[in-house]
């Protein structure tokens, strides 16, 4: 039988100015779900980019495979045996842009799968995907939720 599973749902607003600002803040944040006790950290859908579309003109805005801008968030996950479900903006190597959902896990892998926006809730320019790949925090597997 698996231990019960303490998952903290992190209130966000996500930081102007970009992907770094916002892992810092990401990473402040899993010390207080780990000081809670919790073993799973869910942050809003594009919590690592920010809301402001506006600024998925600039290159910069986007996470890429692989992106290095990543890594005390990996790290943090490592250290605290803490996983965290984070989102953002991705664009893949042939160039598609992606809503994806990251599954950043303590043993230093991180799953990636894509969203659509909600009904009602238009985010032009991102291409649907397969989905978030399952999370299996302390042995627990259940698929992230949908819109």
């Amino acid at each position: 039988m698996t231990d019960a599973l303490t998952v903290s749902a992190v209130q966000y607003q996500a930081l102007e100015g970009g992907i770094v600002p916002n892992v810092q803040e990401h990473v402040r944040l899993i010390e207080d779900v780990e000081s809670q006790g919790a073993r799973l950290g869910v942050f809003p859908g594009l919590s690592l980019t920010g809301y402001n579309l506006e600024q998925l003109a600039d290159d910069g805005y986007w996470l890429q495979q692989n992106d290095p801008r990543l890594g005390d968030l990996d790290e943090m996950c490592r250290r605290t045996g803490i996983t965290a479900v984070a989102g953002a903006a991705y664009r893949e190597p042939d160039g598609t842009p992606r809503l994806a959902r990251l599954v950043i896990r303590p043993d230093g892998t991180t799953g990636l799968g894509f969203t659509t926006p909600p009904p009602g809730q238009d985010q032009p320019g991102f291409a649907p995907g397969d989905p978030p790949p399952a999370l299996a925090p302390r042995g627990w597997k259940f698929p992230p939720a949908r819109p």
